[in-house]
């Protein structure tokens, strides 16, 4: 006699998916899971894809299509901390890039400009950052305020990034790893609010800190491609 087969379920497998790596350098969105099908996004390292990518197909039968953004060893603070930076019951953001991919700016080269918009805020205070892929981050409302234009409950940013100081024999990779991300409070934060850049570490733990209470603290990322001039 043939065991019936049991096709997974679908909840199960989507719970299995936002969970997955905790305290690791994986930060993953479900785009489509199905009993058969799963298509998901991640930011993370190539090794954290392959454990999670090898966890699905142990749990589901079948593999999942992952498109994975790479992010820097130094980013991987960040990502490992997402998951924590927004509450459950918080109305989420949506933030967006006019373009996924941009030139930088160097010396006496113009880069691409960049169009993030911010929204689903509410009444709440919109907080804007760009991280580098050397772990340095930029506090755009207090380092280039004339680049946002607020209204209620949105944000829209005009930013032109630069790429890191070039170094003699350096080989210069395709791109680099930006992470874009915008916290919303209807409590004003404190813990950045003092400076125009953090190192990664000096920004999270205070942070976490900080929101360990809240109850509406929401905070969305893009990933965006800078490359050399």
């Amino acid at each position: 006699k043939v065991a019936a087969v049991t096709s997974p379920d679908p909840a199960a497998l989507r719970e299995f998916v936002t969970g997955f790596g905790a305290g690791s350098c994986f930060a993953v969105t479900a785009d489509s899971v199905t009993s058969t099908s799963a298509s998901v996004t991640a930011l993370g390292t190539a090794q954290t894809s392959q454990s999670f990518s090898d966890a699905f197909r142990q749990k589901a039968g079948f593999p999942a299509a992952v498109t994975l953004d790479s992010v820097s060893e130094q980013q991987c603070g960040l990502v490992t901390a997402l998951r924590r930076m927004s509450v459950s019951e918080a109305p989420p953001l949506k933030l967006t890039l006019s373009k996924p991919e941009i030139r930088g700016a160097d010396t006496g080269v113009t880069g691409d400009p960049l169009t993030v918009k911010v929204t689903g805020a509410g009444e709440r205070n919109i907080y804007l950052f760009v991280m580098d892929d050397d772990g340095g981050i930029q506090y755009i409302n207090r380092s280039c305020a004339s680049c946002i234009t607020m209204k209620e409950g949105e944000i829209e940013a005009g930013l032109s990034l630069s790429v890191r100081t070039k170094v003699e024999g350096e080989a210069r990779p395709p791109f680099f790893p930006m992470l874009v991300f915008a916290v919303a409070s209807s409590r004003p934060l404190v813990s950045f609010s003092g400076q125009d850049a953090f190192e990664a570490d000096d920004f999270i733990t205070p942070f976490l800190t900080e929101i360990a209470n809240a109850r509406n603290v929401a905070t969305a990322v893009a990933y965006l491609k800078l490359r050399d001039p």
